[in-house]
């Protein structure tokens, strides 16, 4: 794990990558992962997935583990955990507060869940329209292929500001890392089970245990197969 963090900047300056993100200037390729110690499990398994995490401009640590390394071994005492979760929150809440014309899209999940999503979305987020929401439900399991033209096409067409793509790790990071040249968008937000907590089809930690790095027990509790699939 010391000799993988040494290759990547790890940060926790939300704010700073969330004015990048909605600044309609700024073209650059932005790509945030959320790193916890499964994702750094998978990349000793899958050279795609290390290839994405190197190439992603904002790495924030999503774990008790990257942390307590970073810290330790590196004295990188700055570096404080941010969940997706929170993240895609304050982020969907600069888009409403500051009144922003963004178009939105979001890929992974059932649909029925994706609509509840956006449903929710329009009921906490007043400023953000309607139509500037769209969303897709992939094939699941052998069905889904990483380079689908099909689901390209579809983003592209709808030509979104931001795509936040909750297929799970690895699955999410690598295919924004093999379709970002394909895509018109430049900014992606991988963040795993958000669509989910902010639906409610998963529970999520309580506070305190989010607060002191057990959120990986709770979840390992509530929902097993998805910690060791």
């Amino acid at each position: 794990m010391k000799k993988f963090l040494k290759k990547i900047k790890l940060i926790s300056d939300e704010k700073k990558a969330i004015k990048e993100l909605l600044d309609n200037k700024n073209t650059l390729l932005k790509q945030c992962i959320f790193l916890n110690t499964h994702s750094y499990v998978e990349t000793l398994k899958n050279i795609d997935f290390m290839k994405s995490v190197l190439a992603s401009k904002y790495i924030f640590v999503d774990g008790i583990g990257i942390s307590l390394v970073s810290k330790i071994f590196f004295k990188k005492l700055d570096i404080n955990r941010i969940a997706g979760y929170d993240f895609f929150e304050t982020l969907l809440t600069n888009i409403n507060n500051l009144k922003l014309e963004k178009k939105l899209f979001f890929i992974g999940g059932e649909i029925d869940n994706l609509k509840n999503l956006k449903k929710k979305i329009l009921e906490e987020y007043k400023n953000i329209k309607s139509e500037n929401i769209s969303f897709l439900s992939p094939p699941f399991g052998n069905d889904f292929k990483f380079k689908d033209q099909d689901i390209i096409e579809k983003i592209n067409n709808f030509n979104p500001n931001i795509i936040f793509i909750g297929l799970g790790a690895p699955k999410q990071e690598i295919w924004s890392y093999l379709n970002k040249k394909k895509l018109k968008c430049v900014n992606f937000v991988n963040i795993g089970a958000a669509f989910n907590f902010f639906t409610g089809l998963e529970k999520r930690a309580p506070f305190f245990l989010r607060k002191n790095g057990f959120e990986w027990l709770f979840r390992l509790l509530i929902t097993p197969r998805k910690i060791y699939k």
